[in-house]
């Protein structure tokens, strides 16, 4: 999940660490910082070095088993938007049973922003689109810190994005979940950006000028690509 070398279990475990009771301790963050004596490593002055080093997608596919890969495909490939219940239950009983399991969840939605990006045929087909899967696997975060978790998979690619880059897929499902759950879910999008909001300004306080750029590029780009046709939710 993150762009270098730390991994997504870093961040689960520093996001459990901090969210208590269903509140985020934004004071813990203001104390987290990484010094450079950690790494051990000639050249490195500041984390942001990490934010700006991209992992490939492929690494994504380390996450989950092929099993898993295989039945995500076929979902996002042939199965019709409004079918999706039966296999979706399936695959809930098969792979996501148990509180352990829960935690793959967030390692799924960066399968599905990262290394599954699907053709414009099937984009414009009635296929289940990503960010119906995503919203669908919010539903079954049981617990606080595992939604915190999901939400922090979902828009990770948000707070370092620069066009250059990356590619806007990896950020098109946060968006498009958004804009669909108007107005049937307006929890949601009030969920997912409140969320969003908290990370920019809490993230890394140290760097939010980066991550605030990151994230009006990404806002940017989706309009611009004709994404989403105004900003007015």
């Amino acid at each position: 999940m993150i762009q270098g070398p730390l991994s997504l279990e870093d961040q689960q475990l520093r996001i459990k660490d901090i969210f208590k009771d269903g509140i985020w301790d934004w004071s813990y963050m203001e104390r987290f910082s990484i010094e450079p004596k950690l790494f051990n490593t000639p050249g490195f002055s500041d984390i942001s070095k990490f934010y700006c080093t991209r992992t490939s997608s492929q690494y994504a596919l380390l996450r989950i088993t092929p099993e898993m890969e295989t039945q995500l495909r076929f979902l996002l490939t042939y199965v019709k938007f409004g079918s999706q219940r039966r296999r979706q239950e399936w695959f809930a009983k098969k792979f996501l049973c148990g509180m352990e399991r829960e935690s793959l969840i967030s390692d799924i939605v960066r399968f599905i922003c990262c290394a599954h990006h699907p053709t414009n045929e099937i984009i414009q087909s009635d296929v289940i689109p990503r960010w119906a899967v995503v919203g669908w696997l919010l539903t079954l975060c049981r617990k606080n810190y595992v939604r915190a978790n999901v939400k922090l998979a979902l828009f990770y690619d948000w707070l370092f994005f620069d066009e250059r880059v990356d590619n806007i897929m990896k950020i098109e499902p946060a968006m498009l979940l958004m804009v669909y759950s108007i107005p049937k879910y307006i929890d949601m999008i009030h969920t997912l950006l409140e969320f969003l909001f908290l990370l920019v300004d809490n993230y890394d306080v140290q760097h939010i000028d980066i991550i605030v750029k990151g994230v009006s590029s990404a806002f940017n780009v989706l309009l611009r690509k004709g994404v989403i046709q105004s900003m007015d939710f």
